[in-house]
């Protein structure tokens, strides 16, 4: 579909809709994320499949764009613990994963780099490890839409062993 909808998750509130193909839609889209971010966005649009990264090229690993994001829970608490936030600590949900690993040691994840792991019945190839951009600043699950929180530079801070990287693709 060509139709963008945004809602407020709490509610479900319509906060915006618009057809991506029709000029003056395109044009209130980006003028509505600009005023929500503070500062200009421009909507694209792919040709064909892709997988829009979380870095100025993308990801470019997989050509079909079809990736996992994996995120270690133990690795999330441990960077609330290390950056002594508690109230409230960091959430995976804020990291975007597709899932959540729960049974994992903290960082054992970037072991996995270059392996094959099991989710259930499904085998994953773990590509690359992921570099977190300012998106995750913002707790998109109970937060205020704003950025709260500098999450690469706290992972640099704290790991400089890891950089500004949390995940797995």
């Amino acid at each position: 579909s060509d139709v963008l909808t945004v809602r407020r998750r709490s509610s479900g509130e319509l906060l915006l809709r618009a057809c991506l193909t029709a000029a003056a839609d395109l044009a209130r889209a980006e003028a509505w994320f600009s005023e929500l971010h503070g500062r200009a966005v421009r909507v694209v649009q792919a040709s064909g499949p892709h997988h829009f990264g979380n870095t100025p090229a993308g990801f470019s690993h997989d050509p079909s764009g079809c990736v996992i994001h994996l995120v270690n829970a133990a690795t999330v608490a441990s960077l609330s613990a290390a950056a002594s936030l508690s109230s409230p600590p960091l959430h995976p949900a804020r990291f975007r994963p597709n899932i959540v690993v729960s049974a994992a040691p903290e960082w054992s994840e970037f072991r996995w780099v270059g392996r094959r792991v099991r989710a259930g019945s499904a085998i994953l190839e773990v590509l690359s490890r992921t570099v977190r951009c300012p998106a995750v600043n913002v707790d998109a699950r109970h937060g205020s839409g704003k950025a709260d929180i500098d999450v690469p530079a706290l992972l640099s801070r704290h790991y400089p062993q890891h950089g500004p990287y949390l995940g797995v693709y």
